[in-house]
């Protein structure tokens, strides 16, 4: 992404500067969707308006602050939580780490005069007068067949992805509230999740989670088992 960023911000408006950003677009998508192990048709629906109007760590209640361990309250400084709507018109929610978040106002700010104003998608396909969004999946296919490491990139799923992640926290001390946590951040209905006050729900979120994502992203997991999400560390943040 940082190669492609570069380019979008030193070139000049035109066909080819388009081109550079439908590539940062769909390596951003990807890079998303593999983040977060969410579901690729939702994440690639993120709006521009979602992303400008998403939750501000710093309007938060100061108790809700104290609360927080000083690396919780670090990832909240760092890291964003977008809330999106996805299927049945629940709330899916999308944690963006800094350079995620960097490409998309590079995006929305960099935007081709091919797609059209009334394109609402932060991830739009750069096609004359198209109102529609790139397809996440072929984003994240496209993506990982382009890591010489991986010797099967095809069985690299979303749906593999949110289950990895689900097994790799069984090897961690969750409490019943960080599988809550857990659970309804990947999107998986199994269990009634506990309900909290919408202000204190996306900091939460953003400041629990955020931490075991990341951990699994480095190729971490050493660094959660047997913890839970309150124990867990994540070094060199």
């Amino acid at each position: 992404m940082a190669d492609l960023s570069k380019i979008l911000v030193e070139g000049e408006e035109t066909q080819t500067a388009a081109g550079y950003w439908s590539s940062l677009a769909k390596t951003t998508l990807a890079r998303i969707i593999i983040f977060n192990k969410r579901r690729s048709g939702e994440t690639a629906t993120l709006q521009i308006g979602q992303f400008q109007c998403r939750p501000n760590w710093a309007s938060c209640s100061t108790a809700l602050k104290a609360s927080l361990t000083a690396l919780e309250k670090r990832l909240c400084e760092r890291l964003d939580l977008i809330e999106i709507t996805g299927k049945r018109g629940r709330t899916v929610p999308i944690i963006l780490t800094p350079d995620t978040r960097a490409a998309v106002e590079l995006l929305i700010e960099r935007r081709p005069p091919v797609i059209p104003k009334s394109n609402k998608y932060v991830f739009a396909r750069a096609t004359k007068g198209s109102l529609g969004h790139l397809r996440g999946w072929d984003c994240v296919s496209a993506s990982v067949k382009e890591v010489k490491e991986i010797q099967k990139p095809e069985a690299i799923t979303s749906t593999k992805l949110r289950k990895y992640i689900a097994t790799v926290s069984q090897t961690a001390a969750l409490t019943e509230l960080d599988v809550d946590w857990l659970a309804r951040h990947l999107g998986h209905d199994i269990r009634v999740h506990r309900q909290f006050y919408r202000l204190h729900e996306s900091t939460a979120e953003l400041a629990k989670v955020s931490k075991l994502l990341l951990a699994v992203d480095a190729g971490n997991i050493e660094q959660v088992q047997g913890k839970s999400l309150l124990d867990m560390s994540v070094e060199g943040m």
